[in-house]
């Protein structure tokens, strides 16, 4: 056994061991197993392994026989389902036998079973997200086509995958172990993918080669592929092939996506002539020249999809979904050879210039993106009031174990580091963007999970254009909303929810905020690093009935699906719910008006609470969209009062709200706003990622 696996191995366990701690749950092998199967899928997902998944225990007798699994992900677009599995030992690194892993794999295919005969059976009575897995597999069994099974395991596996048929299932289903070693050999080749080696030895790949000396830095070769080779090699590795692809993690729905899927119905033949084509990065390749000096390829080392993920996808869609023919299908391909040290610098790069079939916004990158190298900045640079701590923003994963090891070079110094850097101050690029798609009132996009909130979130950023960068006041208001999740979680925690805590979160911060009108003072909790006594007096009240309210809006439908719905946030925002007074007094205290502009020489006396929600509503649209509503107004034959107050109000906003709006205009604002919403003048947030 090498260092670096029994290492990775124990820096796993001293997680589990700090969460088990931070979160002050039971230390029980149950729990440790949930948390380990938490934090094997954060690493699955980053390698683009598996979709996000839905943590949950279902152990169960069904039939002759049980059903175990520990985790599901169900991905509409590709028709896959992915059933988690784990063997959690007490202690890691030990040896698991062959026949756990076989016990433990037709555990799971046994689940599939059941859920494509629709659980029939009446002994079967479960609860919560465990209900949920049995619902939704039911639901989707009949459309499935593949059939992933992952067995995580803290110990070491000699098993290699394999297939499975089901006469009675048809889907294709793959077993695929993840061990502490291979784990381990993923999180130290320093990529955010596994590295992926296509054989073409009984069917070389003929290319064209760029002249060598036209780059010292890379090659590159152009190349005619069939349909039929991208769909086998899209069935073998699934997702993994675009993971240095954003557009890996959203569903082909898409204007693009049904065109490809057309011309693969009715028009195959012109799919070459219609189609752009895929863009694919490789690490090295094997091959040679033949008489007529081109390039037959008969390997290819870590291929990725960098532009054209849909392309595939679509195309593996078509055929396994549609029956569609690939024989006269074929796709032209750029390969451009990349070395390992440069993949993190470069593809992403080329999947930004290069794709060309759908907009990509210039944000929509992973850890290297210029916002996420600033936020890291920052955390570097502001320590907490008092200069005693400070947050530590692990923009790569391992960078903050990394910093450990550099500056715990004696007990003395790691008992600073962890003093001044404690893991409860760490936060993710994914936690990042569920704080803020939280606070800004997405709870239903943050419940589609870490992936596509994190696309979404993204997508947002890029809209602020390439010069925008966060600063200093943007960071400490970051901070503020992790400190208020995190004081949320630990009252989920301690009312003991058996499910839906991370939506419950999401859901009761993001009404706090609609309902202040995001009027909570960030600055302040970022001051103090905690929240008033009236916040977390209306956290702790308010959090056991939105996740009531969640589920009995859900009625019969899956409670985990229901919250992915706009239709769910807007069952939490009309819940029959009223401020504290004392978290009104505190909004009004020092803040009578959002803090921007003047009052005409008041000072918000004599405003009444609606008076001031009514005000920073309507300072929350821009110039652009008061101006639409007052075109709207006007052509649509609107009260006077409101056609002149839109066009007032257009000018306060393009003036950068110099002049606040009185307690009458903003009454008359509201109700404009939320007539303009109804017929859609003002746009939702957009919600393609789902």
């Amino acid at each position: 056994m090498i260092q670096s696996e029994e290492s990775f191995a124990k820096l796993l366990e001293m997680e589990i061991s700090e969460h088990l701690y931070e979160t002050n749950q039971e230390n029980t092998i149950d729990v440790r197993r949930r948390i380990f199967t938490e934090k094997v899928c954060e690493y699955l997902v980053e390698y683009g392994v598996s979709d996000d998944v839905t943590v949950c225990r279902l152990d169960m007798k069904f039939g002759r026989g049980k059903i175990v699994a520990d985790g599901y992900a169900i991905n509409e677009s590709t028709g896959k389902i992915t059933i988690v599995s784990s063997i959690y030992q007490d202690d890691s690194m030990q040896n698991v036998p062959r026949k756990e892993v076989e016990n433990c794999f037709q555990r799971a295919v046994r689940l599939v079973e059941a859920a494509y005969a629709g659980f029939n059976e009446t002994e079967v009575v479960v609860g919560g997200e465990a209900n949920d897995m049995i619902h939704a597999l039911s639901e989707f069994m009949v459309n499935a086509i593949d059939v992933d099974i992952l067995i995580l395991a803290n110990g070491v596996v000699a098993s290699e995958a394999k297939d499975v048929t089901i006469p009675e299932v048809n889907a294709k289903f793959t077993l695929h172990v993840w061990d502490m070693v291979r784990l381990s050999r993923c999180a130290a080749s320093g990529k955010s993918y596994e590295s992926i080696v296509i054989n073409l030895e009984d069917n070389p790949l003929v290319c064209l080669r760029m002249s060598k000396s036209a780059s010292d830095e890379y090659e590159a070769m152009l190349a005619i592929i069939s349909g039929e080779s991208l769909h086998n090699w899209y069935d073998t590795y699934g997702s993994k092939l675009l993971e240095l692809n954003v557009r890996s993690f959203l569903q082909a729905t898409g204007k693009v996506n049904r065109g490809i899927r057309d011309t693969l119905r009715t028009e195959p033949s012109r799919f070459f002539a219609y189609n752009n084509g895929i863009s694919a990065t490789v690490e090295s390749y094997e091959g040679e020249f033949d008489k007529c000096g081109l390039l037959k390829l008969t390997s290819l080392t870590g291929f990725q999809v960098v532009n054209g993920g849909q392309t595939m996808a679509s195309i593996h869609r078509a055929c396994k979904k549609d029956k569609s023919d690939l024989s006269n299908v074929f796709v032209q391909a750029k390969i451009t050879v990349v070395k390992p040290a440069l993949v993190e610098e470069v593809v992403p790069q080329i999947s930004r210039y290069s794709n060309t079939q759908n907009r990509v916004n210039e944000a929509d990158f992973s850890s290297n993106d210029p916002f996420h190298i600033e936020i890291e900045r920052l955390s570097e640079k502001n320590w907490c009031p008092g200069q005693e701590s400070r947050w530590f923003y692990d923009r790569a994963r391992g960078q903050y174990q990394v910093a450990r090891v550099k500056y715990g070079t004696t007990p003395k110094r790691l008992k600073n580091f962890e003093r001044q850097t404690p893991r409860t101050n760490k936060f993710d690029k994914g936690l990042l963007a569920k704080y803020i798609n939280t606070w800004d009132q997405l709870p239903h996009v943050v419940s589609l999970g870490t992936q596509k909130n994190f696309v979404h979130f993204m997508s947002q950023i890029a809209k602020q254009g390439p010069e925008w960068m966060p600063d200093e006041v943007y960071y400490k208001k970051l901070i503020g909303i992790a400190i208020m999740v995190k004081v949320a979680e630990k009252a989920a925690r301690q009312y003991k929810f058996p499910s839906y805590r991370s939506q419950s979160v999401a859901y009761t911060l993001a009404l706090i905020s609609y309902r202040t009108q995001a009027r909570v003072d960030l600055l302040k909790i970022w001051q103090q690093q905690v929240v008033s006594d009236a916040l977390l007096n209306t956290i702790n009240k308010w959090i056991p009935l939105v996740r009531e309210t969640i589920i009995e809006t859900a009625g019969e439908r899956n409670v985990g699906e229901w919250c992915k719905k706009p239709d769910c946030w807007h069952a939490v925002q009309v819940m029959q719910i009223d401020l504290p007074d004392a978290l009104q007094e505190e909004l009004s205290t020092g803040q009578p008006l959002p803090t921007v502009g003047k009052t005409s020489g008041k000072a918000g006396d004599g405003l009444s609470h609606l008076d001031r929600e009514n005000i920073a509503k309507t300072m929350q649209l821009s110039g652009d969209e008061w101006m639409n509503i007052h075109i709207w107004a006007n052509m649509n034959d609107k009260a006077p009062a409101w056609k002149g107050i839109s066009l007032t109000l257009a000018g306060y906003a393009a003036n950068n709200w110099q002049n606040v709006p009185s307690a009458a205009q903003a009454k008359s604002a509201v109700k404009m706003i939320s007539e303009a919403k109804e017929v859609a003048i003002l746009e939702e947030p957009s919600l393609d990622v789902e």
